[in-house]
């Protein structure tokens, strides 16, 4: 299946777009998104394990199933003080 994943902040300025366009299998969960992010990007991989992902605007954890239409976004770790 094909999902939209929208990136942010570093994730965005790493991959040269605010978005990727994947190919996820049928039953693809969240784990599987970045895996294919990863592999669609390399330039991510280093970062992608210390993001988080929401699906329909709630954080998801790596279990979570994926679905075409579901609105996901990576999100880089952010720190401040």
């Amino acid at each position: 299946m094909t999902i939209r994943v929208r990136l942010f902040a570093e994730l965005a300025e790493r991959a040269g777009q605010d978005e990727l366009i994947l190919s996820v299998p049928a039953g693809a969960r969240v784990a599987d998104v970045l895996d294919a992010a990863s592999r669609a990007c390399p330039a991510l991989a280093d970062l992608l394990p210390r993001c988080a992902v929401s699906v329909n605007l709630a954080y998801a954890l790596p279990t979570r199933p994926v679905a075409p239409d579901d609105e996901i976004a990576i999100l880089p770790p952010v720190s401040g003080g």
